[in-house]
């Protein structure tokens, strides 16, 4: 059995995909930071975090955030 991924996959959507699919994407395509971007905590809740808030297949688009940081990084872009 071939399993056919990306592009090549009949039901690719590209950057029109869900947002749990996206994260699901990004856990198989980025390495996940022990360690806050922001603070330096170390933390097993880190979390990425979109920065542009486009939610896109975009791995330079995202972060490495403890969840404190992450809220008060969506909170400067309101």
């Amino acid at each position: 059995f071939l399993r056919v991924a990306g592009k090549k996959n009949n039901n690719w959507k590209g950057n029109k995909v869900s947002y749990r699919a996206l994260h699901g994407w990004l856990k198989r395509h980025k390495i996940k930071s022990k360690k806050c971007k922001f603070c330096g905590e170390r933390s097993k809740k880190i979390q990425f975090t979109n920065i542009s808030g486009n939610y896109l297949r975009d791995i330079n688009d995202y972060l490495c955030l403890c969840p404190s940081c992450h809220i008060k990084f969506d909170k400067s872009k309101i």
